[in-house]
């Protein structure tokens, strides 16, 4: 069990190289409704692998058939204590000295920025690396997430429901809610077609959270984007790079507020495409070709950079 001391347990996917003789290895954080089994987490370990890297796949609490034990336990983005326990799983594995960066896809993106903010000195980690992740959630909540709303989000809210909600709704309906799920609740879920709305309608209720506002501000690296934030994200004491696509219809690149970021701390570091949409970046006009090649060297070469780094200061 790891976490809050909530009695929960985290699944982590480990691929092994045949000699590890990398300079660093790589915890990854999935996207919102993925897993170890996302072709682009696979693209990823067979490259980091190839390299003589270890990776290893946090699976997010619930999706993959992993177990849920309690109801206040469920997966959400403002938890970074699942993150930090896996690092230290990793690195038992791993061993004391070997170096390791956090890649985080999406949502992913989201809890690594989040985690090693929040850790600070603490964090335990070479580097991090947020693709197509997000600062400041609470900057999607305004109009320039509305693209996102109106076109993609109803998939997105769609496919949550049936990886989380519907495999542990028996789960969260025997503990201790009493008569919670009544229908009208039920109903009030199911018309849930936004992920801001769903996390609002669950997340929100079953965690705690008063409003959204205040759940999407706790889950941001950089909080609302407002002289709190910038003050908290000034806590970040590991490089960061955060690699967006300016035309991303999913997360918009105005949630990372780069000239904020870079002035609240020197380990803060952007990479900003024209195109790449989310999750995407092909280099080709196939993109079965190219696939996800750009984001993983980025990821890799920036983790390697910090490598040398580290062992340039140390020397």
């Amino acid at each position: 069990s790891i976490g809050e001391n909530d009695d929960e347990a985290c699944a982590l996917d480990i691929a092994w190289p045949n000699e590890l003789n990398a300079k660093c290895s790589y915890l990854v954080l999935h996207g919102l409704n993925g897993g170890s089994d996302d072709m682009y987490v696979i693209d990823f370990v067979r490259e980091a692998n190839a390299k003589g890297s270890a990776v290893a796949v946090l699976i997010n609490r619930g999706l993959m058939h992993t177990p849920v034990r309690g109801s206040k336990s469920i997966f959400h983005g403002a938890r970074t204590c699942d993150v930090g326990a896996a690092l230290d799983a990793f690195r038992l594995a791993l061993g004391d000295n070997h170096n390791i960066a956090i890649v985080g896809w999406s949502m992913g993106g989201i809890l690594a920025t989040n985690f090693v903010v929040a850790a600070g000195s603490k964090a335990n980690c070479i580097a991090a690396i947020s693709i197509c992740g997000a600062l400041s959630s609470t900057t999607i909540l305004q109009k320039y997430g509305d693209r996102s709303r109106k076109l993609w989000q109803l998939p997105l809210t769609t496919n949550l429901k049936k990886s989380f909600l519907a495999p542990n709704i028996r789960k969260l309906k025997l503990k201790d809610q009493g008569n919670f799920f009544d229908q009208k609740y039920l109903t009030s879920l199911q018309n849930a077609h936004t992920v801001d709305a769903f996390d609002k309608a669950f997340v929100c209720t079953f965690v705690g959270f008063p409003t959204l506002l205040e759940y999407y501000n706790t889950m941001s690296a950089i909080g609302a984007a407002d002289s709190q934030g910038c003050s908290r994200f000034a806590h970040l004491k590991c490089p960061l790079l955060v690699l967006h696509a300016d035309d991303d219809p999913i997360i918009p690149h105005q949630v990372n507020h780069p000239d904020l970021a870079i002035k609240a701390s020197p380990f803060a570091f952007f990479l900003s495409t024209k195109v790449g949409g989310h999750v995407g970046f092909s280099t080709k006009n196939s993109p079965l070709k190219s696939r996800w090649a750009f984001p993983i060297d980025a990821a890799i070469t920036f983790a390697s950079a910090a490598c040398d780094f580290k062992h340039q200061s140390i020397s």
